[in-house]
């Protein structure tokens, strides 16, 4: 049988401090043994047992603040880091500035082309929004909402910056990503190179993300979950196109890791082991279209960390002089323009 001890794992943890406890008692046994080489054995020994203690230490700390979530984020951080600005964030902010002519008076979105994202076998390109206090604030991570819809969902006519301005005020800013996928979306993109993509482009939390589903892509969101343990630790499922209340056979995605939350509208949250969790009853007893979206929005920021003010590189006013084009966006990103029809988002 194939054992996988996770990173964040407490058999891991206790393997370290077994292994730290092991190492320090060979050193006390053998210290006074080997003869001539009990010096040198005396030092391994003594080192080993701090390189364990550390380990274990190291390893306790991780699962507690869960730095790195999977053994994934570790390697990549490793490799990234061996890379000159490799893992730099924000490398879309410059552009950000150029294009967003609000005054960051509201959240600013914009279709998002980043490398290789035609493999993701998307609908469309992912629409970003980012909030209003972005780039006031440069040393900020913002925490992150993946939102997976389809067409029949009902959400296309929804103005993803009105939807983000009432979920920025009522519940506190992150970065939205509103992913219209088809029957071959791929699961490893939207759990894993989406978000990789993402951490390099714009300012956010590499780790515990909510993410949105409507009903029917409840399936492909429960595949995300499992396939990126700890990076999606909320969930929220939104019922959509019964017009009241809760579709029949809509029901809380089962077999999720433990530890993850999940609200479908009108029901109240619950974690992955089954048991009540402590937030609030989410959304309308009767959703409908893009209210239930904007409830479901409203739910999943309440359960992120709130922007964390970790270093990040500056970014400056850069002006453009008369008569001269303003630069391309990068990997083909273009702002979108809010609809003149704006849907209510309005609880």
């Amino acid at each position: 049988m194939e054992v996988h001890m996770a990173l964040t794992g407490i058999s891991l943890l206790v393997l370290a401090g077994l292994a730290a406890v092991g190492a320090a008692a060979a050193t006390v046994v053998g210290w006074r043994r080997f003869g001539r080489l009990r010096i040198p054995v005396r030092v391994v020994g003594v080192l080993l047992t701090q390189a364990l203690v550390l380990l274990a230490v190291g390893l306790a700390v991780n699962r507690s603040a869960q730095f790195y979530t999977n053994w994934d984020d570790l390697l990549t951080q490793a490799i990234a880091g061996g890379r000159h600005n490799a893992s730099t964030p924000g490398q879309l902010d410059q552009w950000v500035r150029q294009h967003d002519h609000s005054d960051s008076a509201q959240p600013f979105a914009f279709e998002w082309r980043p490398d290789g994202w035609a493999d993701w076998h998307l609908a469309a390109p992912p629409t970003v929004t980012v909030p209003a206090d972005y780039l006031r604030n440069p040393g900020w991570r913002y925490p992150a909402v993946l939102v997976l819809s389809s067409a029949g969902d009902g959400w296309g006519d929804a103005a993803v910056t009105g939807l983000a301005r009432s979920a920025e005020t009522a519940a506190g800013p992150a970065v939205l990503i509103f992913a219209h996928t088809t029957p071959a979306a791929s699961v490893p993109a939207l759990a894993m190179a989406l978000p990789a993509q993402l951490s390099r482009d714009l300012r956010v939390t590499g780790h515990s993300w909510a993410l949105v589903s409507s009903a029917r892509q409840e399936p492909l969101a429960r595949q995300v979950v499992l396939a990126a343990p700890g990076r999606y630790p909320a969930l929220a499922v939104v019922p959509v196109g019964a017009g009241r209340g809760r579709p029949a056979g809509v029901a809380a995605p089962k077999g999720l890791p433990v530890g993850v939350t999940v609200a479908v509208l009108g029901t109240p949250a619950r974690t992955a082991t089954g048991g009540p969790a402590v937030v609030p009853r989410a959304g309308s007893t009767r959703p409908s279209g893009v209210e239930s979206l904007r409830a479901a929005l409203l739910w999943a920021i309440r359960q992120l960390p709130a922007p964390l003010p970790e270093p990040a590189p500056l970014v400056r006013q850069v002006h453009t002089p008369p008569g001269q084009p303003s630069l391309l966006p990068p990997r083909g990103s273009a702002a979108v323009q809010p609809p003149v029809g704006t849907a209510n988002t309005s609880a």
